[in-house]
């Protein structure tokens, strides 16, 4: 009989098999030594414009230190830039270049792609059922 604790090992491996997947779609499209977490941070910045690290930080769910390594790399590749804020120079946002915007229709496809992958063989329904579930999930307590 399956239990509820058999879910937790479905739920690491396909949690796994996210990030991996996003990684090889970004080689197959040119972009070289870019993770999932970069493709997160990118997707964020094309959804909600300009954005500070803690912000990032908090979308992404990965510590600062983290984000800085993240973000490093994305302005090393031209796809962002540290923009300080002009009424207060502690914070800085972390905004998209014409390079990272261009990347919007790439990112559109790998998303895309994902979804067409992972969530095929569920019918609407099942995928409906599935969201209130894990957002259940997410509102408790343990996973904050």
């Amino acid at each position: 009989m399956k239990t509820t604790a058999d879910l937790i090992p479905l739920f690491q491996k396909k949690s796994a098999q996210i990030p991996q997947f996003i990684a090889k779609k970004m080689l197959d499209y040119g972009l070289n030594g870019l993770s999932a977490s970069h493709a997160e941070i990118l997707y964020y910045l094309l959804r909600e414009g300009a954005l500070n690290m803690r912000t990032i930080s908090d979308r992404i769910n990965k510590d600062k230190s983290t984000v800085t390594a993240l973000v490093h790399k994305l302005i090393s590749h031209g796809y962002v830039v540290r923009v300080s804020c002009p009424s207060d120079s502690r914070v800085a946002y972390i905004e998209l270049t014409k390079k990272g915007q261009d990347l919007s229709g790439v990112l559109s496809s790998i998303s895309s792609d994902l979804m067409a992958e992972f969530f095929r063989p569920f019918s609407k329904k099942e995928l409906y059922t599935m969201h209130e579930l894990l957002t259940k999930i997410n509102v408790l307590e343990a996973f904050k």
